[in-house]
């Protein structure tokens, strides 16, 4: 619980308190990842779900369902979305740098 802060003089300056902010948010931002199906070998492959990875569980939700699902671990989801034989799922972390550059601007 947070102490009522009535009273209590700023910790800093107001930009300096900005960095501060930054930190902890960078610091106790969740991993982002994608639970993969993928069909047969190399067939085809679909994003089925995006998780949030915390300290100490995980949530994910299912793209095209009411899905929802908490665990302990990304890996203990996997059971909720491998649905048929020859469709497997995985997951996969998800890399920023891999994602298409936008070609809104025409160049």
């Amino acid at each position: 619980m947070v102490p009522d802060p009535a009273g209590m003089p700023p910790l800093c300056a107001e930009e300096e308190f900005e960095d501060v902010v930054a930190t902890v948010v960078a610091e106790s931002a969740p991993r982002l990842f994608a639970v993969v199906q993928e069909y047969g070998t190399r067939v085809g492959v679909q994003v089925a779900g995006w998780g949030l990875a915390h300290e100490d569980h995980v949530d994910v939700i299912g793209m095209e369902s009411d899905v929802h699902l908490g665990a302990p671990r990304p890996e203990d989801v996997l059971r909720g979305f491998g649905v048929r034989d020859r469709i497997t799922a995985r997951i996969v972390w998800h890399d920023p740098a891999a994602a298409t550059p936008d070609d809104a601007d025409g160049s």
